[in-house]
């Protein structure tokens, strides 16, 4: 028997997006880096962290899985764990992974767990979703 379990958080993006880089030429003999003037606003960075884990028995297998997918306009898989024939037992991780091409968007962070083989012993957590602007 197969199991899913879905998970889905709503949420907007708020930045729009970023300043433009250089408002107006630069004055000759001014600084550069990277195509910045100096003294330019940076563009804000969009950041996902999270906690998670993935254990599962010796009868597992790939077909068993822990998914974390940011879903907009486009969608885009942050994290996938596979199961496996290896006794793995559950151990919090932190993830990270950049949100900054879904600027602007409303998103769904999507988080799929399955024991999609022949039963066998999956358990898997999420745990501290957290999204940041630097």
């Amino acid at each position: 028997m197969s199991y899913t379990r879905l998970l889905a958080l709503s949420l907007t993006l708020l930045v729009l997006g970023a300043a433009p880089l250089c408002a107006q030429p630069p004055t000759p003999g001014a600084a550069f880096a990277k195509g910045i003037a100096a003294g330019s606003p940076l563009p804000p960075t969009l950041n996902q962290t999270f906690s998670y884990y993935l254990a599962h028995g010796t009868n597992s297998s790939t077909a068993d899985f822990l998914r974390v997918s940011v879903v907009g306009a486009t969608t885009s898989v942050v994290l996938q764990e596979l199961g496996s024939t290896a006794n793995d037992n559950g151990a919090w991780v932190t993830a990270s992974a950049s949100l900054n091409a879904f600027a602007g968007q409303t998103v769904r962070i999507l988080v799929e767990a399955a024991d999609a083989s022949t039963a066998s012993l999956v358990e898997a957590g999420i745990d501290d979703v957290k999204i940041t602007q630097q």
